[in-house]
């Protein structure tokens, strides 16, 4: 019986176009929950603490922001991203592909 390809998350962040960080880890090991918290974590790095607090009420408050909301792109790949700019993405690669990605950040 032959398995599809393994898949591995690449997990980066931008400032504008310009690539500052590049991670890639197999894809069992953090599930679409766990990335999503991951990229929610790394935006806040460059937040202040009324930003954070703001960006974590619920949609409909009165003060919330959406700095930390979650985008979804649609495509034939997983691809998260959250923050604006900075922002930081995370795209689930199959196995062959990854050389793609692989040394872009240096």
């Amino acid at each position: 019986m032959q398995q599809g390809p393994r898949y591995y998350w690449v997990i980066c962040g931008f400032d504008g176009e310009k690539q500052f960080f590049q991670e890639i880890i197999a894809f069992g090991a953090m599930s679409e929950k766990e990335v999503v918290a991951l990229l929610q974590r790394l935006a806040t790095r460059d937040l202040t603490p009324l930003e954070i607090f703001s960006a974590s009420l619920r949609k409909r408050a009165k003060r919330y922001v959406p700095l930390l909301e979650v985008h979804r792109e649609s495509g034939s790949r997983i691809t998260f991203s959250v923050g604006s700019n900075p922002h930081y993405v995370a795209t689930a690669v199959p196995e062959g592909l990854l050389k793609d990605f692989e040394g872009l950040y240096s």
